[in-house]
């Protein structure tokens, strides 16, 4: 938890005697016999991926603790501790900063405490009131649940001892991944929160120097890679707050690197005036969101021709090539035929060119013709599955399509990123791929139940080009569990046939994708790898996430707003069930 400094100096202490004669000569009296469990330990109790690795003795056990909470733990502890070192700074305005004690065991797990000298500091007022910053946290089976002396400490605490960090240098990309994870579970800071928030500033003020300087402008020099940019301080403020978000994106993005903004971000936070790092900090969310906002432009068709009639052949009869078409089953070969020539890519591309094969082929239809917002949705569901005289059920389908199409690239990747709390990298062409699915898949059924969402989907571009997949997804939700514990869930289930019958499937309840399953008494950890940037298993040139999220999308339109909420806040309810403080 200490990190060094250039503005003190510290002594060390590895004899194990001469550290605890320094404890016990610490003069400072807590009046608590709790301790705060803080850093990636603590913050899997909100979130249960959070710095996850396959060695759980790879996380260490950040403990903020009175002079006699630690003593106590070495007395318990002491045929087991492999090493011990103390760090103790020496202020130069001889202000008692925290002791630091680093410990290893015989199972190699790592313990790094904090204690508090005097009662300035932010790790003493914590103490001093432990229960406004942590979560009831307890011990033992449930046969002998008791209370634990060492409480987790809240989501909000974690927040701000990662919020207030951000404007040194030290580790910043990791404090800022983490920040980014914690704003999503922890409440927001309130005037009542001001002490603690306080407290801390001064302390990391008097360990790594005062923040940066509250200057009127940021002045980014020109570069072989940017412009040259200032930020004006009134200029700012008269902003409103999109056109301020854009100038920071835009800002942090030109000083980037392989478009990671986190460097452009870095620099300002760390060398820029004191306004502006605070706006970022403040707006660490809506900053990153931003990126979804920039237009991907989809690619401009490179034939434009002038056609004054819809027909393939001029010297075959329209009639017979009515008929022709008519007999054209597979909707695959449409998206083939614009490939032909200029002329009939353009026929292709002409909405009344569907108009008129739609009513050519089925006749006339109870909606107005002007009322109609695409009629080559409308012949391709019908097309699929000529089962529809019910009018109703066959508009939900092409209106559920229409729908699909108005969702982006952009709302895919958004999803992977909510559901994770971590950026991820995505190429320009999986952009395109990806809004080129949307744009032409399009549903052929749907019901639904109580308890069960079913769709039926033609996905257009999830292999090849023009390739054509059919999919069934079923939502199923309900009650799990065994006798001991059970819990609501939601279940989805995958099937995707392409053209020539090759099946391929998949099956997840929610918590799942995040590292869970149900036991007989709650939620236990596992390794997930559906939503990583890992080749899928279903199709390996989509990251796994990424397909993941994109399936997600095209659940049925009536439940998935529902079920993405579900997922949204699913991590933090498996933690809640699943947690342990054995220390």
């Amino acid at each position: 938890m200490y990190a060094s400094s250039n503005h003190h100096q510290i002594n060390r202490i590895s004899n194990r005697s001469e550290i605890i004669s320094v404890l016990e000569n610490v003069s400072l009296k807590i009046q608590s016999n709790y301790a705060i469990l803080i850093g990636s330990r603590a913050a899997q109790h909100w979130l249960p991926n959070f710095r996850r690795s396959s060695n759980e003795n790879n996380t260490d056990w950040d403990i903020i603790c009175s002079s006699h909470f630690l003593l106590d733990w070495l007395h318990k502890k002491d045929t087991e501790v492999k090493t011990i070192d103390m760090i103790i700074p020496i202020s130069n305005d001889n202000d008692l900063l925290d002791l630091y004690v680093y410990g290893t065991l015989d199972s190699d797990f790592n313990y790094d405490f904090s204690i508090p000298r005097s009662s300035e500091s932010y790790t003493a007022y914590l103490l001093n009131n432990w229960e406004d910053w942590t979560s009831e946290t307890f011990e033992g089976g449930w046969w002998n649940k008791r209370k634990s002396s060492l409480q987790n400490g809240s989501a909000k605490l974690l927040l701000i001892l990662k919020k207030f960090m951000l404007y040194y240098s030290h580790q910043w990309v990791k404090t800022a991944t983490d920040y980014r994870q914690l704003l999503t579970v922890a409440d927001p800071l309130t005037e009542n929160d001001r002490i603690l928030c306080d407290l801390f500033v001064q302390y990391n003020e008097k360990v790594h120097g005062n923040r940066p300087d509250n200057t009127d402008r940021y002045v980014i020099s020109p570069s072989s890679t940017h412009k040259g940019i200032i930020i004006k301080r009134d200029e700012f403020f008269t902003q409103n707050k999109d056109q301020q978000l854009a100038l920071i994106y835009h800002t942090a993005m030109s000083m980037a690197i392989s478009d990671d903004i986190l460097i452009g971000l870095e620099k300002i936070c760390t060398q820029g005036p004191l306004w502006l790092a605070d706006f970022v900090i403040n707006n660490w969310l809506p900053i990153h969101h931003e990126k979804f906002k920039q237009k991907i432009n989809p690619p401009k068709p490179l034939i434009e021709f002038q056609i004054d009639n819809y027909r393939f052949f001029s010297e075959i009869p329209e009639l017979v090539q009515q008929r022709i078409l008519h007999n054209i089953t597979d909707t695959s070969n449409f998206y083939s035929m614009k490939l032909v020539c200029k002329r009939w890519y353009a026929i292709i591309r002409q909405d009344l060119f569907w108009r008129d094969l739609y009513v050519s082929c089925y006749g006339k239809i109870s909606a107005r013709i002007d009322d109609v917002r695409s009629w080559r949705i409308m012949y391709f569901t019908r097309l699929e599955e000529n089962i529809y005289d019910n009018q109703e059920e066959f508009q939900k389908l092409v209106d559920a399509s229409l729908q699909l199409r108005q969702t982006k690239a952009e709302d895919i990747v958004q999803l992977w990123e909510d559901l994770t709390r971590e950026d991820q990298p995505v190429k320009p062409d999986m952009f395109s791929k990806l809004n080129y699915i949307l744009s032409n898949s399009f549903y052929i059924q749907m019901k639904e139940t109580s308890d069960e969402y079913l769709v039926k989907l033609i996905i257009i571009g999830l292999d090849e080009v023009h390739s054509r997949v059919s999919a069934d997804l079923k939502l199923h939700i309900g009650e799990y569990g065994s006798s001991r514990y059970t819990d609501y869930m939601e279940e989805l289930s995958i099937e995707l046939i392409a053209t020539d019958n090759t099946r391929r499937s998949l099956k997840f309840f929610g918590p799942s994708l995040f590292g869970f399953y149900l036991g007989k008494w709650g939620y236990f950890p596992r390794k997930s790898t559906l939503l990583t940037q890992t080749p899928s298993i279903l199709y390996p040139q989509f990251p796994s996430g990424l397909l993941v999220c994109l399936l997600i999308m095209l659940t049925h339109p009536a439940h998935r707003g529902q079920f993405i909420k579900y997922l949204k806040r699913l991590e933090s309810h498996c933690a809640r069930v699943y947690s342990t403080t054995d220390y």
